[in-house]
This record gives structure tokens, sequence and C-alpha cells, in this order.
């Protein structure tokens, strides 16, 4: 989604830490998100890996922030299956993990958003 003229595998982008949002917030302002790091903390750990946003999430969207997860959409991120591996073993078992995550306005990576 942050690429409208070009579809761009993770192949293209050379990251597994591309990561999706909501995609209704993502749409409303890609300038504001697309390419943004994303700092991730798991269990009091935050994370050194370089995630930045770079597609929407539907299912990332629905229910409620403090509702924790719901395997039918839990607000929160889409990861790669290799980094969200990286976050926690179990976690790709598990399906999910539990985490908090800011959006912070420092350019990882830059997409062509017009």
């Amino acid at each position: 989604m942050c690429s409208y003229h070009d579809y761009l595998p993770l192949t293209a982008v050379s990251s597994n830490y591309l990561v999706a949002m909501n995609n209704t917030q993502l749409r409303g302002n890609l300038d504001k998100y697309c390419g943004k790091r994303v700092v991730v903390t798991v269990n009091g750990v935050q994370s050194p890996l370089p995630f930045f946003i770079g597609d929407g999430c539907e299912r990332c969207g629905i229910g409620h922030p403090d509702g924790g997860w719901n395997s039918e959409g839990a607000p929160g991120l889409d990861f790669s299956y290799t980094a969200l591996s990286e976050l926690g073993p179990q976690a790709c078992a598990a399906g999910h993990i539990d985490l908090s995550w800011e959006i912070v306005d420092e350019n990882l990576y830059h997409f062509k958003t017009w």
C-alpha cells in the first residue's frame, strides 16, 4: 500500500522488517506512516530490529486496543514470519506475541506515496 506505483515484494525492499499496520489509519495519511521506524518492545525489552511501516493490514484495525489478541483480528502490527521469529521464538507457533510499539518520525525506507 505504501507504493501506489509498484507492487514491492520483500525481496525488492531487501528487508524482512517491513510491517503492516491498521489499513484505514495508513490510508488516511501515507506520508505520515510509510517508511517510518517502528520501535517494538517485547517483555519490557526494546528490540534493536529496524522495523518500518510498508503496508496496510485490514485485520490490524479490528477490535479495541485494550481488548487483547483475537484470532479474528486485533489492533496491532503484522510481521513477516522471519521478523516475528526474531522477536519471539515461540511467536509463530502461537500465532501472535504480546508487545508494545510506537511509530517514530524517522524514515528507514523511502516509498513513492504519490
